[in-house]
């Protein structure tokens, strides 16, 4: 959620400030501004069993401000099979309070508090995140109900294990706007051609643009590209991200539309590299409520992949 959602405009005083010696292979693979959005999450945890704690200690080693651990449950000697963070003598304990110490220890910058009792709704507004684990349907569809009508919303998670299948639901509010789509690692490649194909009525002018064929390019007709480092057609470097088109079956060649308003700066002579800009999405997340009105059409798993695993499990269980 914190990698992909846009950031809230801020000021310097704003940032948070991040241990980049212990955090500096997370922020190598989150990048800079994903680990400030974490530092600035307050994440509730509902329902300390071992998923639960599973949860929690991914959240705490994440690096986020802080993380709440509610339960309302008493530790059972069956919680000890699956809770790395309870013992025999926490039996009959609070489960959250029981491990909220050495949740604390994983990481001493992230503040680590424990709640018992009932779920504090009157208390939401304290958090950003709210992860349900174990909870009961219709509580969960008032809570996350609870969470949508919040301003700004509340993320609301809701996640279950049942054996050797699970859960996950995830509920980001109406209109949650994802920075980066795709998560995968940002393309580039080196300008070998750059052609003038036209020019509209409206002054736009419309480039075909050829690149090396060993680059690892991967465009479609709707992406966005930016220029830097032509020589000749210098107006390029300045123009910002441009929409793709015409695509070619190599996907080494396509289109790009320059606006009116942006002078080329002359002819096309050498070099340049294009470089993938990714635009901001908006997602509309439906209500817990209507997903299990209308869950939608079910994926369908490669039977193929796990058919060797399902005949071993069946063999173990005929056996028992």
């Amino acid at each position: 959620f914190f990698l992909s959602a846009a950031p809230a405009p801020i000021t310097m005083s704003d940032v948070p400030a991040i241990d980049e010696d212990l955090q500096s292979r997370q922020m190598a693979v989150y990048g800079r501004e994903a680990m400030q959005n974490l530092k600035r999450a307050n994440v509730l945890i509902s329902g300390l069993n071992g998923l639960g704690a599973e949860v929690a200690k991914n959240v705490i080693l994440a690096n986020v401000n802080s993380v709440t651990l509610h339960d309302a449950c008493a530790a059972a000697p069956a919680d000890l099979g699956s809770h790395f963070y309870l013992s025999a003598a926490d039996v009959g304990r609070n489960r959250a309070e029981a491990c909220v110490q050495l949740m604390q220890e994983l990481n001493p910058s992230v503040r680590v508090a424990a709640l018992s009792g009932t779920f504090p709704t009157q208390r939401l507004a304290e958090w950003n995140v709210v992860v349900a684990i174990d909870m009961a349907e219709a509580d969960a569809v008032k809570l996350d109900a609870l969470c949508r009508a919040a301003s700004p919303p509340i993320a609301f998670l809701r996640a279950d294990v049942r054996g050797l299948c699970g859960s996950v639901f995830v509920d980001l509010g109406p209109e949650f706007v994802c920075v980066d789509p795709t998560g995968e690692a940002v393309k580039s490649a080196i300008v070998e051609r750059v052609d003038v194909a036209g020019t509209s009525a409206s002054g736009e002018t419309k480039l075909t643009i050829q690149c090396v064929d060993d680059e690892p390019l991967d465009l479609d007709d709707g992406d966005h590209i930016s220029f830097s480092e032509v020589c000749g057609m210098t107006g390029l470097n300045g123009a910002g991200a441009l929409p793709v088109s015409d695509v070619s079956k190599g996907k080494k060649r396509f289109s790009v539309t320059v606006p009116a308003a942006q002078q080329l700066g002359g002819e096309y002579t050498r070099g340049g590299i294009v470089t993938e800009s990714r635009q901001p999405k908006r997602l509309s997340f439906r209500p817990l409520s209507d997903f299990l009105a209308l869950p939608g059409e079910l994926a369908e798993a490669d039977e193929s992949k796990m058919a060797p695993a399902a005949v071993a499990f069946e063999e173990e269980f005929l056996t028992v």
